[in-house]
């Protein structure tokens, strides 16, 4: 466990800062308790490339290749091929396979108990992501790539 930790550490100190666009979820489930589920707003291509990859068979995860563009937005283009080498401005991004769906490393945003209210204006998952394809979900950001905080908690009568 503590390897595990210092490796996460190490993506979060030493990870670019990138910015994937969420994609609307069932507005009936976007926050559920104390969390928010994610959807990332992949091609349909990309998309229909993991699902009918027959390398991919029942494994779990992938990668996807990606661009960014100045303010660091990440913008999906491909699956990764094994061994395939990457462009210049491409990089190496993990995909899982959660509850039938494909998602950047989580399917969920957890916040502190009844704090979510402004996770509601979320527009960008913000991650820590290294050029092996390692990264992390940190954050939470609006459409201006803000970083979005808990509200505060109320005070209990």
């Amino acid at each position: 466990m503590h390897f595990d930790v210092q490796k996460k550490e190490q993506v979060i100190a030493q990870g670019q800062k990138i910015y994937v666009p969420l994609a609307p979820r069932d507005p009936r489930s976007l926050m559920q308790g104390d969390y928010m589920a994610l959807n990332f707003a992949f091609p349909e291509g990309v998309r229909k490339a993991l699902n009918e990859d027959d390398r991919l068979g029942l494994n779990r995860h992938a990668q996807v290749v990606a661009t960014l563009d100045a303010r660091g937005v990440a913008t999906v283009r491909r699956l990764a091929q094994d061994g395939a080498p990457l462009a210049a401005g491409e990089r190496l991004l993990p995909v899982k396979r959660l509850q039938g769906d494909w998602v950047l490393v989580t399917d969920a945003f957890y916040f502190p108990e009844g704090q979510g209210e402004p996770f509601a204006q979320a527009r960008f998952g913000e991650f820590r992501a290294l050029p092996d394809g390692r990264a992390l979900l940190v954050g939470l950001a609006d459409e201006h790539l803000q970083p979005i905080a808990p509200a505060p908690r109320k005070p209990r009568p």
